[in-house]
């Protein structure tokens, strides 16, 4: 007969496994010479598959915190990253402080579904030489 755990319990040891694998999430992340960073690319060209890249985030080292078992991403500037080109993000990499992809998300502005939100204009354009800030990241 196998043990049954309650729910209580089967909780817990579910958040606390959660914590520790976003933990080494960011230890990963944070390893490397310079810090983390998302970036953040347009839908793929139906033809090329090439996506357009749009801007880069770069998060404080460490990137982020445990909050509640997920992680919550700090971006190193509150004012923003500047973005490179123009068009609607909606393609993110998590890359680590060597710059190799460690995750990919989906991209939305504030009221939309996205894994990652960040601020911008109602129909998601950003533009080249504005700014981009996370106003979501929590991860897992």
């Amino acid at each position: 007969m196998a043990w049954t755990l309650t729910t209580p319990h089967d909780t817990a040891r579910t958040t606390a496994a959660q914590a520790a694998a976003n933990a080494k999430t960011l230890q990963l992340a944070d390893a490397g010479a310079g810090p983390s960073t998302l970036r953040l690319y347009t839908d793929a060209d139906p033809v090329t598959q090439e996506r357009t890249h749009l801007v880069t985030i770069v998060l404080a080292k460490p990137c982020g915190t445990i909050v509640g078992g997920q992680i919550q991403l700090t971006q190193v500037d509150p004012l923003g990253d500047m973005v490179a080109a123009t068009g609607v993000p909606t393609f993110g990499q998590w890359c680590d402080g060597d710059g190799m992809a460690i995750a990919d998300c989906t991209v939305s502005n504030d009221a939309g579904d996205g894994d990652l939100k960040i601020s911008t204009r109602q129909d998601g354009m950003i533009f080249e030489g504005g700014f981009v800030t996370l106003t979501e990241g929590l991860i897992g």
